[in-house]
Protein backbone atom coordinates (compact mmCIF):
# COMPACT_ATOMS: atom_id res chain seq x y z
CA UNK A 1 0.00 0.00 0.00
CA UNK A 2 2.58 2.32 -0.98
CA UNK A 3 0.29 5.23 -2.47
CA UNK A 4 -2.28 6.81 -0.70
CA UNK A 5 -5.85 6.19 -1.10
CA UNK A 6 -7.04 9.88 -1.56
CA UNK A 7 -4.49 10.02 -4.89
CA UNK A 8 -6.50 7.18 -6.46
CA UNK A 9 -9.70 7.13 -8.38
CA UNK A 10 -12.98 6.28 -6.92
CA UNK A 11 -13.39 2.47 -5.91
CA UNK A 12 -9.55 1.54 -6.63
CA UNK A 13 -8.71 1.69 -3.07
CA UNK A 14 -10.99 -0.38 -1.72
CA UNK A 15 -10.54 -2.54 -4.64
CA UNK A 16 -6.65 -2.75 -4.20
CA UNK A 17 -7.31 -3.58 -0.16
CA UNK A 18 -9.47 -6.09 -1.00
CA UNK A 19 -7.19 -7.77 -2.88
CA UNK A 20 -4.56 -7.21 -0.50
CA UNK A 21 -6.82 -8.65 2.14
CA UNK A 22 -7.76 -11.59 -0.05
CA UNK A 23 -4.28 -12.54 -0.92
CA UNK A 24 -3.16 -12.16 2.97
CA UNK A 25 -6.31 -14.68 3.87
CA UNK A 26 -5.02 -17.08 0.74
CA UNK A 27 -1.72 -17.30 2.59
CA UNK A 28 -3.19 -17.74 5.77
CA UNK A 29 -5.49 -20.64 4.70
CA UNK A 30 -2.49 -22.12 2.96
CA UNK A 31 -0.33 -22.10 5.44
CA UNK A 32 -3.52 -23.60 8.10
CA UNK A 33 -3.80 -26.02 5.59
CA UNK A 34 -0.13 -26.82 5.94
CA UNK A 35 -0.64 -27.39 9.52
CA UNK A 36 -3.92 -29.05 9.49
CA UNK A 37 -4.10 -31.42 6.61
CA UNK A 38 -3.99 -35.28 7.58
CA UNK A 39 -0.11 -35.79 7.40
CA UNK A 40 -0.91 -39.66 6.37
CA UNK A 41 -0.51 -39.50 2.26
CA UNK A 42 1.19 -42.69 2.47
CA UNK A 43 -1.27 -45.55 0.70
CA UNK A 44 -3.14 -47.36 3.79
CA UNK A 45 -4.51 -50.39 4.22
CA UNK A 46 -7.67 -51.19 6.65
CA UNK A 47 -5.96 -53.50 9.51
CA UNK A 48 -6.36 -56.35 9.40
CA UNK A 49 -5.65 -57.04 12.89
CA UNK A 50 -6.06 -53.99 15.53
CA UNK A 51 -3.62 -53.53 18.47
CA UNK A 52 -3.83 -55.70 21.17
CA UNK A 53 -0.80 -54.46 23.38
CA UNK A 54 2.23 -56.50 22.40
CA UNK A 55 4.95 -55.55 19.74
CA UNK A 56 7.88 -56.90 18.13
CA UNK A 57 9.09 -53.80 17.14
CA UNK A 58 8.31 -51.17 20.10
CA UNK A 59 9.22 -47.33 19.68
CA UNK A 60 8.89 -46.06 22.89
CA UNK A 61 9.10 -42.18 22.56
CA UNK A 62 5.93 -40.37 23.54
CA UNK A 63 6.46 -37.48 21.20
CA UNK A 64 8.05 -36.25 18.00
CA UNK A 65 9.12 -38.16 14.71
CA UNK A 66 10.23 -41.28 16.45
CA UNK A 67 10.20 -43.94 13.31
CA UNK A 68 11.81 -42.78 10.50
CA UNK A 69 11.96 -45.04 7.20
CA UNK A 70 14.40 -43.40 4.05
CA UNK A 71 14.98 -44.33 0.78
CA UNK A 72 13.83 -47.77 -0.49
CA UNK A 73 13.58 -49.31 3.15
CA UNK A 74 11.29 -51.97 3.88
CA UNK A 75 10.30 -52.80 7.46
CA UNK A 76 8.82 -56.62 7.68
CA UNK A 77 6.86 -58.11 11.00
CA UNK A 78 5.46 -61.25 9.87
CA UNK A 79 4.62 -62.87 13.23
CA UNK A 80 4.29 -59.50 14.93
CA UNK A 81 3.15 -56.01 15.85
CA UNK A 82 4.76 -52.71 15.79
CA UNK A 83 3.66 -49.99 17.86
CA UNK A 84 4.92 -46.46 18.05
CA UNK A 85 3.97 -44.38 21.47
CA UNK A 86 4.37 -40.88 19.82
CA UNK A 87 1.48 -38.57 19.69
CA UNK A 88 3.02 -36.61 16.73
CA UNK A 89 1.01 -35.89 13.97
CA UNK A 90 4.34 -37.06 11.87
CA UNK A 91 5.01 -39.98 14.72
CA UNK A 92 5.95 -42.57 11.80
CA UNK A 93 7.80 -40.79 8.79
CA UNK A 94 8.30 -42.36 5.30
CA UNK A 95 9.44 -41.49 2.24
CA UNK A 96 10.76 -42.18 -1.52
CA UNK A 97 9.18 -45.80 -1.82
CA UNK A 98 9.91 -47.06 1.88
CA UNK A 99 7.31 -49.46 3.20
CA UNK A 100 6.05 -51.01 6.19
CA UNK A 101 4.50 -54.46 6.59
CA UNK A 102 3.37 -56.04 10.00
CA UNK A 103 0.24 -58.36 11.17
CA UNK A 104 -0.80 -54.64 13.06
CA UNK A 105 0.95 -50.85 13.15
CA UNK A 106 -0.32 -48.97 15.92
CA UNK A 107 0.69 -45.50 15.88
CA UNK A 108 -0.92 -42.94 19.27
CA UNK A 109 -0.32 -40.15 16.91
CA UNK A 110 -0.22 -39.90 12.80
CA UNK A 111 1.67 -41.05 9.77
CA UNK A 112 3.65 -38.39 7.32
CA UNK A 113 5.02 -39.91 4.24
CA UNK A 114 6.13 -38.44 -0.15
CA UNK A 115 6.80 -40.41 -2.23
CA UNK A 116 5.39 -43.98 -2.79
CA UNK A 117 4.95 -45.03 0.73
CA UNK A 118 3.23 -47.92 1.54
CA UNK A 119 1.79 -48.95 5.00
CA UNK A 120 -0.46 -51.72 5.75
CA UNK A 121 -2.84 -53.02 8.57
CA UNK A 122 -2.12 -48.85 10.24
CA UNK A 123 -4.49 -47.98 13.23
CA UNK A 124 -4.22 -44.35 14.11
CA UNK A 125 -4.97 -43.29 17.22
CA UNK A 126 -4.19 -46.34 19.26
CA UNK A 127 -3.48 -46.66 22.58
CA UNK A 128 0.26 -46.35 23.58
CA UNK A 129 1.95 -49.66 24.55
CA UNK A 130 3.48 -50.57 28.27
CA UNK A 131 7.65 -50.79 27.65
CA UNK A 132 7.69 -54.61 27.63
CA UNK A 133 10.96 -55.38 28.94
CA UNK A 134 10.14 -52.90 32.04
CA UNK A 135 12.35 -54.05 34.86
CA UNK A 136 14.90 -56.17 32.95
CA UNK A 137 17.86 -56.29 35.62
CA UNK A 138 21.04 -55.07 34.96
CA UNK A 139 23.38 -58.02 34.14
CA UNK A 140 25.74 -58.79 36.36
CA UNK A 141 29.28 -59.13 35.54
CA UNK A 142 32.72 -59.11 37.30
CA UNK A 143 33.74 -55.59 37.67
CA UNK A 144 37.31 -54.20 37.51
CA UNK A 145 39.89 -52.06 35.23
CA UNK A 146 38.26 -51.75 31.82
CA UNK A 147 40.14 -53.03 28.81
CA UNK A 148 40.94 -51.39 25.29
CA UNK A 149 41.27 -53.60 21.83
CA UNK A 150 41.80 -52.31 18.92
CA UNK A 151 42.22 -55.10 15.91
CA UNK A 152 42.78 -54.09 12.18
CA UNK A 153 44.10 -57.41 11.00
CA UNK A 154 44.24 -60.89 11.88
CA UNK A 155 41.87 -62.93 14.12
CA UNK A 156 41.30 -62.96 18.17
CA UNK A 157 39.27 -64.36 20.80
CA UNK A 158 38.46 -62.35 23.94
CA UNK A 159 36.56 -62.58 26.91
CA UNK A 160 33.50 -61.65 28.70
CA UNK A 161 34.42 -58.56 31.13
CA UNK A 162 34.16 -54.82 31.12
CA UNK A 163 35.39 -52.72 27.86
CA UNK A 164 35.95 -49.15 27.83
CA UNK A 165 36.13 -49.90 23.94
CA UNK A 166 36.16 -51.96 21.35
CA UNK A 167 37.43 -51.15 18.12
CA UNK A 168 38.25 -53.65 14.45
CA UNK A 169 39.00 -51.82 11.08
CA UNK A 170 40.43 -53.36 8.29
CA UNK A 171 40.72 -56.88 8.01
CA UNK A 172 40.29 -57.82 11.77
CA UNK A 173 38.15 -60.60 13.08
CA UNK A 174 36.90 -60.62 16.63
CA UNK A 175 35.63 -63.87 18.21
CA UNK A 176 33.72 -63.19 21.14
CA UNK A 177 33.15 -66.02 23.58
CA UNK A 178 30.11 -66.86 25.30
CA UNK A 179 29.43 -63.92 28.00
CA UNK A 180 28.59 -60.66 28.72
CA UNK A 181 30.68 -57.84 27.47
CA UNK A 182 30.04 -54.43 29.16
CA UNK A 183 31.07 -51.12 27.19
CA UNK A 184 31.80 -47.92 28.94
CA UNK A 185 32.28 -45.99 25.28
CA UNK A 186 32.19 -47.41 22.20
CA UNK A 187 32.09 -50.83 20.44
CA UNK A 188 33.15 -50.24 16.16
CA UNK A 189 33.32 -52.84 13.31
CA UNK A 190 34.20 -51.11 10.28
CA UNK A 191 35.78 -51.40 7.05
CA UNK A 192 36.34 -54.93 6.24
CA UNK A 193 36.30 -56.23 9.66
CA UNK A 194 34.03 -58.48 11.04
CA UNK A 195 33.23 -59.73 15.05
CA UNK A 196 30.90 -62.80 15.72
CA UNK A 197 29.60 -64.99 18.86
CA UNK A 198 27.41 -67.36 19.74
CA UNK A 199 25.49 -66.99 24.04
CA UNK A 200 26.65 -63.26 24.09
CA UNK A 201 24.81 -60.15 25.40
CA UNK A 202 26.53 -56.74 24.51
CA UNK A 203 25.82 -54.51 27.84
CA UNK A 204 26.11 -50.41 26.66
CA UNK A 205 26.89 -48.68 30.27
CA UNK A 206 28.41 -45.67 31.00
CA UNK A 207 31.49 -44.83 32.84
CA UNK A 208 30.03 -44.74 35.81
CA UNK A 209 29.54 -48.64 35.56
CA UNK A 210 28.77 -50.29 37.71
CA UNK A 211 26.49 -47.29 39.04
CA UNK A 212 23.24 -46.60 36.03
CA UNK A 213 23.27 -44.09 33.57
CA UNK A 214 21.89 -40.43 34.44
CA UNK A 215 18.83 -39.92 32.95
CA UNK A 216 19.20 -38.72 29.34
CA UNK A 217 23.00 -39.31 29.46
CA UNK A 218 24.73 -40.49 26.26
CA UNK A 219 26.31 -43.84 27.13
CA UNK A 220 28.06 -46.20 25.22
CA UNK A 221 27.03 -46.74 21.37
CA UNK A 222 27.66 -49.58 18.55
CA UNK A 223 28.67 -49.66 15.39
CA UNK A 224 28.51 -52.62 13.72
CA UNK A 225 28.75 -50.70 9.47
CA UNK A 226 30.47 -50.14 6.80
CA UNK A 227 31.78 -53.46 4.58
CA UNK A 228 32.39 -55.72 7.92
CA UNK A 229 30.22 -58.34 8.58
CA UNK A 230 28.78 -59.01 12.04
CA UNK A 231 27.01 -62.57 13.60
CA UNK A 232 25.52 -62.46 17.39
CA UNK A 233 23.74 -64.92 19.19
CA UNK A 234 22.23 -64.09 22.45
CA UNK A 235 22.42 -66.63 25.10
CA UNK A 236 19.46 -69.26 24.71
CA UNK A 237 16.86 -71.62 27.00
CA UNK A 238 15.24 -70.88 30.10
CA UNK A 239 18.40 -69.74 32.39
CA UNK A 240 19.24 -67.43 29.81
CA UNK A 241 18.90 -63.46 31.05
CA UNK A 242 16.01 -62.49 28.75
CA UNK A 243 18.15 -63.73 25.84
CA UNK A 244 19.16 -60.64 24.87
CA UNK A 245 21.85 -59.80 22.33
CA UNK A 246 22.02 -55.90 22.65
CA UNK A 247 21.22 -54.61 25.93
CA UNK A 248 21.25 -50.20 27.22
CA UNK A 249 21.56 -49.05 30.45
CA UNK A 250 17.77 -47.86 30.77
CA UNK A 251 18.70 -44.21 30.59
CA UNK A 252 21.47 -44.48 28.16
CA UNK A 253 20.44 -42.29 24.93
CA UNK A 254 23.34 -43.54 22.53
CA UNK A 255 22.48 -45.56 18.99
CA UNK A 256 22.98 -48.98 17.87
CA UNK A 257 23.80 -49.13 14.35
CA UNK A 258 24.07 -52.11 12.01
CA UNK A 259 24.71 -52.26 8.36
CA UNK A 260 22.24 -54.67 7.39
CA UNK A 261 24.42 -56.46 4.63
CA UNK A 262 23.38 -60.15 3.46
CA UNK A 263 25.62 -61.79 5.35
CA UNK A 264 24.71 -60.18 8.52
CA UNK A 265 23.08 -61.85 11.52
CA UNK A 266 21.89 -60.88 14.54
CA UNK A 267 19.47 -63.30 17.16
CA UNK A 268 18.18 -62.29 20.02
CA UNK A 269 16.46 -59.16 21.35
CA UNK A 270 17.26 -55.68 21.46
CA UNK A 271 16.65 -53.49 24.37
CA UNK A 272 17.50 -49.92 24.94
CA UNK A 273 14.75 -48.27 26.20
CA UNK A 274 16.15 -44.64 25.71
CA UNK A 275 18.42 -45.21 22.73
CA UNK A 276 18.07 -45.45 19.13
CA UNK A 277 18.11 -48.31 16.49
CA UNK A 278 19.59 -46.78 13.00
CA UNK A 279 20.02 -49.08 10.56
CA UNK A 280 21.59 -48.46 6.68
CA UNK A 281 22.61 -50.69 3.65
CA UNK A 282 21.53 -52.70 0.37
CA UNK A 283 21.06 -55.97 1.84
CA UNK A 284 18.45 -57.53 4.02
CA UNK A 285 18.94 -57.42 8.11
CA UNK A 286 16.95 -59.92 10.38
CA UNK A 287 16.59 -58.98 13.67
CA UNK A 288 15.49 -62.64 15.47
CA UNK A 289 13.86 -61.18 18.71
CA UNK A 290 12.19 -58.51 19.73
CA UNK A 291 13.49 -54.68 19.41
CA UNK A 292 12.57 -52.08 22.14
CA UNK A 293 14.02 -48.61 21.34
CA UNK A 294 13.24 -45.28 21.80
CA UNK A 295 13.64 -44.15 17.68
CA UNK A 296 14.36 -46.27 15.12
CA UNK A 297 15.60 -44.93 11.73
CA UNK A 298 15.44 -47.24 9.25
CA UNK A 299 17.89 -46.13 5.96
CA UNK A 300 18.97 -47.34 2.24
CA UNK A 301 17.49 -49.85 0.41
CA UNK A 302 17.40 -52.81 2.34
CA UNK A 303 15.22 -55.15 3.90
CA UNK A 304 14.61 -55.24 7.76
CA UNK A 305 12.81 -58.09 8.90
CA UNK A 306 11.90 -58.53 12.79
CA UNK A 307 10.84 -62.13 13.71
CA UNK A 308 10.02 -62.31 16.84
CA UNK A 309 6.21 -62.83 18.32
CA UNK A 310 6.72 -59.77 20.37
CA UNK A 311 5.71 -61.80 23.38
CA UNK A 312 7.35 -60.79 26.76
CA UNK A 313 10.48 -62.65 26.99
CA UNK A 314 10.31 -65.03 30.48
CA UNK A 315 11.22 -68.49 31.10
CA UNK A 316 8.16 -70.73 30.93
CA UNK A 317 6.56 -71.65 34.23
CA UNK A 318 4.72 -74.87 35.42
CA UNK A 319 1.81 -75.74 37.81
CA UNK A 320 0.29 -78.78 38.71
CA UNK A 321 -3.13 -79.14 39.87
CA UNK A 322 -5.17 -82.06 41.21
CA UNK A 323 -8.04 -83.45 39.48
CA UNK A 324 -9.20 -85.89 41.41
CA UNK A 325 -8.66 -86.73 45.06
CA UNK A 326 -6.59 -89.97 46.09
CA UNK A 327 -6.77 -91.82 48.83
CA UNK A 328 -4.01 -91.15 51.56
CA UNK A 329 -1.73 -94.75 51.59
CA UNK A 330 1.64 -95.74 50.17
CA UNK A 331 1.27 -96.62 46.36
CA UNK A 332 -1.82 -94.37 45.67
CA UNK A 333 -2.20 -92.62 42.52
CA UNK A 334 -2.63 -89.31 42.50
CA UNK A 335 -4.11 -87.78 38.76
CA UNK A 336 -2.21 -84.06 38.02
CA UNK A 337 -2.88 -81.40 35.55
CA UNK A 338 0.29 -80.04 34.13
CA UNK A 339 -0.05 -76.20 32.93
CA UNK A 340 2.91 -74.99 31.20
CA UNK A 341 2.90 -71.38 30.21
CA UNK A 342 5.46 -70.12 27.70
CA UNK A 343 7.21 -67.00 27.53
CA UNK A 344 3.77 -65.21 25.67
CA UNK A 345 1.88 -66.18 28.84
CA UNK A 346 -0.21 -68.38 26.22
CA UNK A 347 -1.21 -71.86 27.96
CA UNK A 348 0.54 -75.07 26.68
CA UNK A 349 -1.75 -78.05 25.96
CA UNK A 350 -2.78 -79.63 29.31
CA UNK A 351 -1.03 -82.62 30.05
CA UNK A 352 -2.12 -85.66 32.65
CA UNK A 353 0.59 -87.46 34.21
CA UNK A 354 0.19 -89.68 36.95
CA UNK A 355 2.57 -89.69 39.91
CA UNK A 356 3.18 -92.28 43.03
CA UNK A 357 2.42 -90.32 46.52
CA UNK A 358 6.38 -90.24 47.51
CA UNK A 359 7.01 -92.17 50.68
CA UNK A 360 8.72 -89.55 53.62
CA UNK A 361 9.19 -93.08 55.86
CA UNK A 362 10.20 -96.12 56.75
CA UNK A 363 9.02 -97.82 59.80
CA UNK A 364 11.12 -100.29 61.79
CA UNK A 365 10.23 -103.75 60.83
CA UNK A 366 8.20 -105.23 64.12
CA UNK A 367 10.49 -107.81 66.13
CA UNK A 368 8.91 -111.07 65.47
CA UNK A 369 8.04 -113.81 68.68
CA UNK A 370 9.85 -117.26 67.85
CA UNK A 371 6.67 -118.86 67.24
CA UNK A 372 6.32 -117.07 64.20
CA UNK A 373 8.09 -118.17 60.93
CA UNK A 374 10.11 -116.04 58.16
CA UNK A 375 7.14 -116.62 56.07
CA UNK A 376 4.73 -115.06 58.61
CA UNK A 377 7.48 -111.69 59.22
CA UNK A 378 5.71 -108.95 57.84
CA UNK A 379 7.21 -106.37 55.23
CA UNK A 380 8.80 -102.88 56.47
CA UNK A 381 5.66 -100.53 56.86
CA UNK A 382 5.69 -97.06 54.51
CA UNK A 383 4.69 -94.04 56.09
CA UNK A 384 3.07 -91.41 53.17
CA UNK A 385 3.92 -87.51 53.36
CA UNK A 386 1.86 -85.52 55.20
CA UNK A 387 1.24 -81.94 56.35
CA UNK A 388 3.65 -79.58 54.06
CA UNK A 389 5.10 -82.86 52.18
CA UNK A 390 1.70 -83.98 50.82
CA UNK A 391 1.16 -82.87 47.10
CA UNK A 392 -1.58 -80.51 46.64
Amino acid sequence: MGGRLRDMPPGAGQSRMTSYLSVLAILALTAGLTEITPAAAATTTAPANTPDGSCGLCVLAPDGTSLTLHGNASLQLARSNLMVNSSSNAAISLTGNSAISAQSVGVVGGVSSTGNAVVSNLTTGASPAADPLAGTPTLSVATGSPQSLKLNEGQRAIFPGVYSDIFVTGQGSLVLNAGTYVILDDFSVAGKGSVSGRGVTIYLACSTFPSPCSSGQRGASLELMGNGRFGLTAPTGICAAGQLAIQSDPNNTSSISLSGDPSDTLTGAIYAPSGTLVTNGQGNLTIGGQVVVAQAFLNGNGRISVSSAGAVISAPTLSLTPTSAGPDKVGSVQNLTATLVDGSGKPATPVRQSFPTPVCAVEPTPRKRSSETATAASAPTRRPCRGRHMPR
